[in-house]
């Protein structure tokens, strides 16, 4: 318990060093909207522009947002906002929404004219700029700058400036409606990865692939050699499951990590940055390449057949399986998707591998992680200056992690009760870093987290080497290792892009259909090879699709987004 009472002892005296004397606004000290006095001043004021408590008498806010369903009923019941509401003396009067409906009651509660003060979480850029173009949320930044130590703090430090922070808040009229939320944990930034089987290859006397030809030389001896021992040509030398590039808004498991090996590295947007320019990749003459490379695997039996079509849970239990059939996998995280952790045991992550001519990889990793959605203040709100500072208070790292993962405590006091859920690490010697508890038996991991926390639904921060002081998930660090290599040779992707309304209306009309049409494409190309005599004719047909205008549009946002991020 000692480590936990030192870390919120040291927690308290960094805020309040962080803060000077109180200046404050007036206003009478009743909860609900109001209360805090607006935008008036004087010395009696119940308003403190810094320092805690927020407010000297408690003020209540109106928080509107949504709920994973295996939450807690009254979030108020929640200790970590129980110490949030001692600190800063104000309340939260809660109306959530389960996560399921969110989307569609959130649009007709902001169109009732009832109002919060604060929509907590959710917003789309697209509801981001129509709501403050409309006046219904106001602009932060100038409260922000002044008000919240914390969050400017994150924004100006080495990590804030790389992930973008306030240049992915920033929308394209200039204004920051929003807390932005970044927390890019050192396996984060790259979603889709190549591992193989190491058993495999030590069957078939083989090293693990650095050139795309040695790597389809493994592919050949997986499918021959029969390296599960089971005396049956039953092996898939490679699998993977969705569109090429991975589905858009969809999470499966693409092919994207073979794509650096062509020169076009990208996410399932299928969009990336060359030579300065936002390029749609699959328009270009690498990726054709890199489609013509992959019909030679198909033809030669060394890619499964279903890749393209099987559904996530068939292609997870091809990798689960009591007979090892599958002899290199596109995963997110190899014990996350072969369901258990020993199979660290038998498969390693694959490194980026130089191209068919020798051409040095050029690795596909986004740092860019920032979820801008977070904590608007509505023009409803008559004390906004107290919805930004409460705000702040989110943005210790420390108190993120909690916010994340549940409170902190020792092994004895782990349970739903005391909603302790991280304990000291036990796997390394860190004296800050805590590590997820097991749950009580019969409880699911995420009903317990959900029990403890809630779980990553208010403003946060939590730096790359915020998590290596405070979080530790250990068995991730193999792909932790692999991302530490890759980002320091790994291009600059495309940027978090925020469209006007008016971009957004095209975006949102073409977009998908655009990408759809080219993963269709792809999988027909991969199978029947023939890219080369109906290329001209996809260009075409893309341009008719206004590829051309939706480029336009993308390169206009990445050109403010590169400006935001001087």
């Amino acid at each position: 318990m000692k480590k936990n009472m030192l870390h919120r002892v040291f927690a308290g005296l960094l805020a309040g060093a962080m803060m000077v004397m109180a200046t404050a606004c007036s206003g009478d000290s009743s909860s609900g909207a109001g209360s805090a006095g607006g935008n008036s001043s004087g010395e009696d004021s119940n308003f403190n522009e810094s320092g805690w408590p927020v407010v000297n008498e408690k003020v209540t806010l109106k928080v509107y947002g949504s709920r994973n369903s295996d939450s807690l009923e009254d979030w108020n019941d929640y200790i970590l906002l129980q110490e949030m509401e001692e600190k800063t003396n104000v309340h939260f009067e809660f109306e959530l929404v389960e996560s399921s409906s969110y989307a569609e009651r959130r649009a007709v509660k902001l169109n009732s004219g009832d109002y919060p003060d604060v929509i907590k979480d959710g917003l789309t850029v697209t509801e981001i700029v129509r709501y403050g173009k409309d006046g219904l949320i106001i602009p932060l930044e100038d409260m922000q700058e002044k008000y919240c130590p914390q969050l400017m703090a994150a924004y100006d430090s080495d990590y804030g400036k790389t992930v973008g922070m306030k240049a992915t808040a920033t929308m394209p009229d200039g204004h920051v409606y929003t807390f932005v939320s970044s927390g890019l944990a050192p396996f984060i930034g790259l979603n889709r990865i190549g591992c193989i089987n190491k058993d495999w290859l030590d069957a078939v006397d083989m090293e693990v692939p650095t050139t795309l030809d040695e790597f389809t030389e493994v592919l050949r001896a997986f499918k021959t050699k029969d390296p599960n021992g089971n005396g049956k040509q039953d092996e898939l030398p490679m699998s993977w499951c969705g569109a090429l590039y991975s589905t858009f808004n969809t999470w499966d498991y693409g092919l994207n990590w073979l794509g650096d090996s062509f020169g076009v590295p990208a996410g399932s947007d299928l969009l990336n940055v060359t030579d300065g320019k936002a390029t749609f990749v699959a328009s270009t003459e690498e990726y054709k390449e890199f489609i013509k490379w992959l019909h030679e695997l198909y033809t030669e039996g060394l890619l499964d057949e279903t890749g393209f079509s099987q559904t996530v849970d068939q292609y997870k239990a091809k990798l689960a399986g009591d007979t090892t059939v599958v002899g290199v996998a596109s995963v997110w995280e190899i014990g996350d998707d072969f369901a258990t952790y020993d199979a660290y045991d038998h498969y390693v992550y694959l490194d980026s591998m130089k191209g068919l001519g020798g051409e040095e990889p050029a690795p596909y990793y986004n740092p860019y992680d920032g979820n801008v959605g977070m904590w608007a203040v509505t023009s409803a709100c008559q004390m906004p200056e107290v919805a930004v500072r409460v705000a702040d208070y989110f943005y210790d790292e420390a108190i993120s992690t909690e916010f994340f993962e549940g409170r902190r405590g020792e092994p004895e006091e782990v349970g739903e009760e005391t909603q302790v859920r991280q304990i000291p690490c036990t796997e390394c010697d860190s004296e800050t870093a805590y590590m997820v508890a097991d749950p009580p038996e019969g409880v699911n991991t995420q009903t317990f987290r959900n029990k403890c926390c809630p779980a990553s639904n208010f403003p946060y921060v939590c730096s790359t080497e915020g998590y290596e002081k405070y979080q530790h998930l250990h068995y991730t660090d193999k792909k932790a290792e692999k991302i530490k290599a890759i980002k320091e040779i790994s291009p600059d992707p495309i940027g978090k892009l925020n469209y006007t309304s008016e971009e957004a209306d095209v975006v949102n009309q073409v977009q998908s259909e655009i990408i759809t049409y080219a993963n269709r494409r792809a999988a027909e190309w991969v199978a029947n090879g023939k890219i080369d005599e109906e290329w001209d004719a996809y260009l075409q047909e893309l341009e008719n699709m206004r590829l051309g205008e939706m480029m336009k549009i993308v390169q206009a946002a990445q050109t403010r987004f590169e400006e935001n991020m001087k």
